[in-house]
């Protein structure tokens, strides 16, 4: 992410220098031209020359080698250090390595950049860090909302159940029929009585008599 912003911005990592800048002077005296590689680097754009120069061309003239019409003042090394204006009067032999050299030319020195760079990445790290929160609070939030719901479901089947045994008391629980005084047993035993049968006699003439 960090190298991702850096890029975008025009800066470059703060770690320093990956290599020597300047291998072997002595050996680098030997070399018969220098090859320079440029990067110009622009607001909204980054164009690239390279050209072989003389060993003994100054740092500082460059620039109008690989490009007259470039507008970016600052003149840097491969790791985004600027130059001195003491640098500049120097030959190149004093900065290649193995007969080459990487030149940067910026808008600005570097500093600006690594600067907004670092902010923007402190921002980005309370960003994150905010949102980690708000997600742990939203997952606690949502675990109680389904406890609670679980909790009421709970006690409201408790207050149904409540409700049918007091509107419909089992009628096994008292022992009487409902509406009365009188004993379920009293009541069954009552109904399995018979009627008495009515009959009916025929009298004949000579019984009457």
């Amino acid at each position: 992410m960090k190298q991702t912003m850096n890029n975008a911005l025009g800066g470059s990592d703060e770690s320093g220098p990956k290599h020597r800048a300047v291998a072997e002077p002595e050996r680098e005296q030997t070399c018969d031209r220098i090859h320079v590689f440029g990067i110009f680097y622009g607001q909204a754009s980054t164009h690239r020359r390279r050209v072989m120069l003389d060993k003994n061309t100054k740092l500082g003239d460059v620039r109008q080698h690989l490009d007259p019409e470039a507008s970016q003042p600052h003149t840097l090394d491969e790791n985004d250090f600027k130059y001195c204006d003491s640098d500049l009067a120097e030959p190149l032999w004093r900065f290649s390595n193995s007969c080459a050299l990487q030149v940067h030319y910026r808008l600005n020195d570097g500093s600006g950049a690594r600067m907004v760079l670092s902010a923007a990445t402190e921002t980005l790290n309370k960003g994150v860090e905010a949102g980690s929160t708000l997600l742990s609070k939203a997952k606690d939030a949502a675990a109680g909302v389904a406890s609670s719901t679980g909790a009421v479901i709970e006690v409201g089947s408790s207050l149904v159940a409540s409700a049918k045994e007091a509107v419909i008391p089992p009628v096994a629980s008292t022992g009487f029929v409902p509406g009365t005084t009188q004993p379920v047993a009293a009541r069954s035993a009552a109904a399995g009585q018979a009627s008495p049968t009515a009959t009916t006699t025929t009298t004949t003439g000579s019984d009457a008599s």
